[in-house]
């Protein structure tokens, strides 16, 4: 498993979340779950035109690094979500009917979808805030003020919501043990606990050669004056040995004088002399 963002991490704890008990479109969660709590953008979609619109609020939309980032945050989690599939995390089962809607509003407040006869505006909630088919590119409060103003994005990014985002949701066990345990896989924990292992063994080594380091002189002091009787006596014995083994050599060296004189006495006493 690949390392995640705080933003994304915060679409893994929404994906937490969702029991598999009642499955549910994933347009759904999405709508209930992201747009607005976690992404304040709208999604517009119109199956049978093959378009989507992403609104942004006014003032992020005014600026361009805001309206950078808004839309980076749609294919961010575009990313993320196609990733988890590939990865057999999330199991994704099509919606036959997407096709048949006229349009598809993703976002938490935008659910009180009507059109009204009169202007044909059409409303989003029971605040009043609407869009004028006219002026389509924005979204209006009740006091006729821009609150949202959208922009079109690829057919691409079309094609890949409704692949990734418009299917009954499975979200696999396996990802909410990986949510579970702080965003760690098995191996991860795995290599983890080895690594704290080899550490705290390092560390024992370190402090044990340590301790010998500060404390050599005075085990050295310990084992000569705790032994020095021991040694003083051993010492003894050495010389005793030494002074035996040359009384030793001085009889043998007797001893081979007195054979090498008799030997020399019976050559002499053969030869007549």
């Amino acid at each position: 498993m690949r390392a995640f963002n705080k933003r994304e991490k915060d679409i893994l704890n929404m994906l937490y979340n969702i029991s598999n008990d009642k499955l549910e479109f994933f347009s759904y969660h999405l709508q209930h779950k992201y747009f607005k709590d976690l992404n304040d953008s709208a999604l517009f979609i119109f199956p049978k035109r093959e378009e989507i619109y992403l609104y942004i609020p006014k003032a992020r939309f005014d600026n361009i690094e805001e309206r950078k980032g808004a839309m980076t945050e749609l294919m961010e989690f575009i990313t993320l979500i196609n990733f988890l599939r590939e990865e057999r995390y999330l199991q994704l089962i099509p919606n036959e009917d997407v096709g048949k809607s006229e349009l598809h509003v993703i976002r938490k407040d935008f659910d009180k979808i009507q059109i009204e006869q009169s202007s044909k505006n059409i409303i989003l909630n029971k605040n009043g805030d609407y869009i004028d088919p006219k002026q389509g590119q924005y979204i209006f409060n009740s006091d006729s003020k821009i609150i949202f103003e959208g922009v079109k994005l690829p057919t691409l990014i079309y094609k890949q919501v409704i692949e990734n985002c418009m299917g009954l949701l499975f979200v696999s066990e396996e990802l909410k043990e990986f949510i579970r345990n702080k965003f760690k896989s098995k191996e991860d924990i795995r290599y983890s606990r080895n690594q704290v292992a080899t550490w705290v063994g390092i560390s024992l080594a370190l402090i044990f050669g340590i301790l010998g380091i500060i404390n050599p002189f005075n085990n050295k002091q310990n084992y000569f004056q705790n032994n020095y009787p021991k040694l003083n006596s051993n010492i003894k014995n050495s010389n005793d040995i030494h002074h035996d083994m040359h009384n030793i050599i001085k009889i043998l060296e007797l001893k081979k004088d007195s054979a090498n004189n008799n030997a020399s006495k019976n050559i002499l006493n053969n030869e007549g002399l």
